[in-house]
């Protein structure tokens, strides 16, 4: 076997986590995104000079998967100083977050340790910040009273806007905490899938911390990302009962099943009471527009049209970074959960409409060959038959690839409906979520070397 890459704990990945679970601090005191870029340097040459003093670059291990990852980031420095991209303190921050999450990963390094501490601090964020969310959007009051006071003039503006359009109380964003709930939903459902036998109470452990942050999604009224967890529970249930039959194939279904009653019995006893406090405006609204023939996609037909317009008059390379924002009417460069527009919510056509074809086919390679090699891995991490001796670092590896491949799917869904890649909070998940797909390559053959 194979000794382990180094004794130290791979700190890039820690930070980098770290300042993730963290980031919704710097947001809700008001600082500003530039300073947001100026912090992650702070985590980035601490780690940095850590690894530097304890020799640990010598043995960075280079992997497809780092290599896409980082020609995503190199594609997107690319984009941002051509001349016709917006320069501004956004941006910059924007692309500068990016190129360091491509930094830390590139000095970042399989360590079972860093992973499993890793996986522990973001599914326990997750249950707190579920839980927060929850208790706030019942005592919106309590939350204007305590909580209100203390943030920064624009996150008070946020939340007065948000509250408004009928979107629950959330830490960072909404955005930010429903990408959290569904990381921790990916990992809850990665443990599950990984354990060959689990303890009753354990399970049903599991499935109330699920049921805590289904609850809280659904309270914060975002619809594309509710949708997306749905449809990557259904598609993980698939993937993995065709490959293995039986106990292993059932996490994510039973998961989804044990959801429906868990949410059927909440609204049941208490949708007269959410529903007279507007807890559930963002769905009633979609569905009522729906049954009068009217637009239900929260005006994402009419941005949909102005991207399509902007890809037909620059359609090779595209109109630039920043470009689509541009070239929206100012009326609507305001998204009713009070971000600014930035794409056409549909990822795929914001990729078309500001590259080109070019940028499109050279941004979509790396994280289809990201996902592909991520999708393999599960295949045979899932089959995959252990000595009594692996059987922690087998488990370890198959939650991490598993948590890694359903958060991956989900972002592909969500492609669909958000903004997602125009998001700072989509690059700081999306490089964990890789990191965990570069973990699950290097320790695979490892494990598959030790069974011969």
């Amino acid at each position: 076997m194979q000794k382990n890459v180094t004794r130290s704990l791979d700190l890039p990945i820690i930070l980098l986590v770290l300042y993730t679970c963290t980031y919704f601090v710097y947001y809700d005191l008001g600082i500003r995104a530039i300073y947001y870029l100026l912090i992650f340097v702070m985590f980035f040459v601490a780690g940095f000079l850590k690894q530097m003093r304890t020799k640990y670059l010598q043995h960075i291990k280079i992997n497809s998967i780092k290599l896409s990852f980082i020609f995503l980031a190199f594609m997107m420095f690319v984009i941002f100083i051509r001349p016709d991209s917006t320069h501004n303190k956004s941006t910059v921050a924007y692309t500068g977050i990016i190129v360091l999450c491509a930094l830390m990963l590139l000095i970042s390094n399989a360590e079972c340790k860093s992973a499993e501490k890793s996986l522990k601090m973001l599914a326990f964020t997750s249950v707190v910040v579920a839980g927060v969310s929850i208790y706030f959007t019942l005592n919106k009051k309590l939350y204007s009273e305590l909580i209100y006071p203390i943030l920064g003039s624009n996150s008070q503006s946020y939340f007065e806007l948000t509250s408004v359009k009928g979107y629950g109380i959330s830490l960072g964003g909404v955005t930010y905490t429903a990408y959290f709930l569904a990381t921790g939903i990916a990992i809850f459902h990665g443990y599950i899938i990984s354990k060959k036998r689990l303890t009753r109470r354990k399970y049903i452990q599991i499935l109330c911390l699920v049921g805590i942050l289904f609850v809280s999604l659904v309270l914060l009224g975002r619809k594309g990302e509710f949708i997306s967890v749905i449809l990557s529970l259904l598609m993980m249930w698939g993937i993995t009962y065709s490959i293995k039959k039986g106990r292993v194939g059932k996490g994510g279904f039973l998961m989804l099943v044990w959801m429906i009653p868990i949410l059927a019995i909440i609204i049941y006893f208490y949708f007269p009471k959410l529903l007279n406090r507007n807890f559930f405006q963002r769905y009633l609204m979609m569905f009522d527009n729906f049954r009068k023939g009217q637009d239900f996609t929260s005006g994402r037909i009419q941005l949909w049209k102005w991207g399509w317009e902007l890809f037909t008059q620059h359609p090779v390379f595209g109109g630039g970074l920043g470009s689509y924002s541009r070239f929206v009417p100012e009326a609507w460069r305001i998204t009713g959960a009070g971000t600014v527009i930035e794409s056409p919510h549909i990822v795929y056509l914001h990729f078309l409409c500001e590259f080109g074809i070019v940028g499109f086919t050279l941004l979509m390679i790396p994280l289809t060959h990201i996902f592909i090699k991520t999708l393999k891995q599960y295949i045979r991490l899932a089959t995959l038959k252990i000595r009594k001796g692996n059987k922690k670092q087998e488990e370890l590896t198959l939650c991490i690839n598993a948590s890694s491949l359903f958060l991956q799917i989900f972002f592909a869904f969500l492609f669909f409906f958000d903004q997602t890649f125009s998001l700072i909070q989509f690059w700081l998940f999306y490089c964990i979520t890789v990191y965990f797909s570069s973990f699950a390559l290097y320790y695979k053959p490892l494990l598959i070397e030790n069974i011969r």
